[in-house]
């Protein structure tokens, strides 16, 4: 995702948008009311031209690691309403422990289930000791 905004540099241009950021969205918006349309006749002329001469910055927004793992997640559930039949129960679990087990810096599967039979106090580690388990 990217943001834009006026630097001190833009203050005589749009003095009332120093300071400010926008989306994406937004800055269409600020072209539709500020532009001058015979000079910028389309959007991406006036953003450019004002990328070119200092007076907007855009920079790229980038989702932390905890965002990352839940839109990727996001993107899991969507697919399985989409398409159920792809995604079976099971499946979209272990898909989806994969993507948490993968931020928390795991290696494999195998890793992190290893750790769990070690840890007399999991859940896991009750479940096959009373062997409750499914694979």
């Amino acid at each position: 995702m990217k943001k834009y905004s006026f630097p001190e540099k833009a203050v005589l241009v749009y003095p009332t948008l120093i300071g400010k950021e926008f989306t994406e969205q937004q800055i269409k918006e600020v072209y539709r009311d500020v532009a001058i349309y015979f000079e910028y006749p389309c959007f991406e002329m006036w953003l450019e031209g004002m990328k070119r001469n200092g007076f907007i910055i855009e920079t790229e927004v980038k989702l932390s690691k905890e965002l990352l793992i839940l839109d990727t997640i996001e993107e899991i559930r969507q697919k399985a309403h989409e398409n159920p039949e792809a995604y079976p129960i099971d499946y979209t679990i272990r898909l989806i422990q994969g993507i948490v087990a993968k931020g928390f810096g795991f290696e494999s599967r195998t890793e992190w289930i290893e750790e769990l039979k070690q840890s007399p106090r999991s859940i896991y580690s009750k479940r096959l000791e009373e062997n409750r388990f499914y694979i």
